[in-house]
């Protein structure tokens, strides 16, 4: 699967920004339109929410997601929220949560997901553990995944399929801030995807965002 976003106006922290999706899948190419919403004017409550649509093919027809964060002392902070995703037949329900802490300069957080598509719930983790260097925003990165998540976009397009098999992702990546203004990012992900009992594919997937 290859896909390409492209976010065509940025506006203001708090305001939505749009974006679009292009995405090319040995099932056919596609098109995906959405909206992302955050702000973080308060010191201990941030909000980021999501919606996007698509006619279908690489891409599900609804996706929207929501969730609330929370500043605890010491360090700590949680999150609580959920996901949609509607593949036209089949309806995703996903409530989501986790919890993180500042450990120094390292960043410790473990998500879960508990997801009902109308017939079973299925459960899946991820933890995030980044290591910062000068300031906020230069540090490395290292993820650990088990089980389908609906926030994996790599993976989104077929959400509806083999989630009664556990998939397994491990991940390293990197972001440095240059002059204030501009921020590279870059990571590499693998996961081990199992769709049938004896039926495993390996996916590799790079990111460079400028």
């Amino acid at each position: 699967p290859a896909t390409t976003a492209i976010y065509l106006h940025p506006l203001p922290e708090g305001l939505p920004n749009a974006k679009r999706n292009l995405g090319s899948r040995p099932i056919g190419t596609g098109v995906q339109g959405g909206l992302d919403a955050y702000s973080t004017h308060s010191k201990t409550y941030s909000p980021k929410a999501f919606i996007n649509w698509s006619p279908g093919t690489a891409f599900p027809y609804w996706q929207a997601g929501y969730s609330l964060f929370r500043n605890f002392k010491k360090g700590w902070e949680g999150e609580l929220g959920a996901r949609y995703i509607d593949f036209d037949s089949i309806r995703n329900y996903t409530a989501a949560a986790s919890i993180g802490k500042y450990l120094g300069n390292a960043w410790l957080n473990l998500r879960g997901y508990y997801t009902y598509d109308t017939k079973n719930w299925y459960q899946s983790y991820q933890l995030t553990i980044r290591q910062y260097l000068n300031d906020k925003n230069d540090y490395f990165s290292f993820i650990a995944g088990l089980g389908r998540q609906p926030d994996d976009q790599s993976l989104v397009y077929n959400f509806n399929t083999a989630n009664s098999y556990v998939s397994k992702t491990v991940g390293i990546g990197f972001q440095k801030n240059f002059r204030y203004k501009t921020i590279l990012n870059a990571s590499f992900n693998y996961t081990n995807l199992r769709v049938a009992p004896k039926n495993i594919l390996n996916q590799y997937d790079i990111y460079i965002t400028l």
